[in-house]
């Protein structure tokens, strides 16, 4: 596939934030060290190329809302026809080869793909609460790797409330020194809830079995302090 004269191919194919690559081959990878095979394989592809789709299908869109072609209009088209077409693939992959039913997870998340489709399509995707929903969302496919490997249920909710913990600290923390690196003031008790309350409840579910053991205490803290002082610093 070639670029337009005027459109660099880079430009279309690959997104322009670097946080989702994060948030998109954790779970993915996750699921491959639970349950290597070829249905964590075919969710690998789905994720993945699902992921990259999502740039330029977001340029088809607003050219077509805007009832013009562009240079970069037929390139976008034939981009994300190509990774649709690689993320079908591994989606079929998965399914024909799964010992679980990896589609539950998928399921529920469901309307946070949908809230985050809306956001992107909306230009907001880079607020708060559609970053939220779009790290969840892409949280479930560790759970869905885990069923599709035929591991149990609960290790598939673990895999999932580990991410889930981590994407919403990480967030929290991310935004608040990004708009500090700005020159802006941010309120500093959100992220610093989301890092404690992150900790206590990953505790609580450790102790439940629902995570793997907790780390020790010391570490703990320690990890709980250097996130403060860095927040106030």
């Amino acid at each position: 596939m070639r670029a337009t004269a005027s459109v660099p191919l880079k430009s279309v194919a690959l997104p322009t934030e670097h946080g989702g690559w994060g948030f998109t081959l954790e779970p993915l990878l996750l699921g491959l060290l639970l349950a290597p095979g070829l249905p964590t394989l075919g969710l690998f592809l789905f994720g993945l190329f699902g992921f990259l789709a999502r740039h330029p299908l977001k340029l088809l869109y607003q050219d077509l809302r805007r009832g013009k072609r562009f240079p970069r209009t037929n390139l976008a088209l034939k981009v994300a026809g190509v990774y649709l077409a690689l993320a079908l693939f591994g989606f079929l992959l998965t399914a024909l080869t799964a010992r679980g039913p990896f589609l539950l997870p998928l399921l529920l998340a469901l309307p946070l793909g949908a809230y985050m489709a809306w956001a992107d399509a909306q230009n907001r995707a880079r607020d708060l609460f559609p970053e939220l929903g779009a790290a969840l969302f892409m949280a479930s496919l560790a759970p869905a790797g885990a069923l599709a490997g035929g591991l149990p249920g609960d290790l598939a909710l673990g895999s999932f409330l580990a991410l889930a913990l981590r994407d919403v600290a990480a967030l929290y923390y991310a935004r608040t020194q990004v708009l500090r690196a700005r020159g802006a003031r941010p309120k500093l008790h959100p992220a610093l809830l989301a890092l404690g309350g992150s900790a206590l409840l990953a505790f609580l579910l450790a102790q439940s079995r629902l995570l793997p053991e907790a780390p020790p205490p010391l570490a703990r803290d320690r990890f709980l302090l250097l996130g403060a002082l860095l927040l106030w610093h």
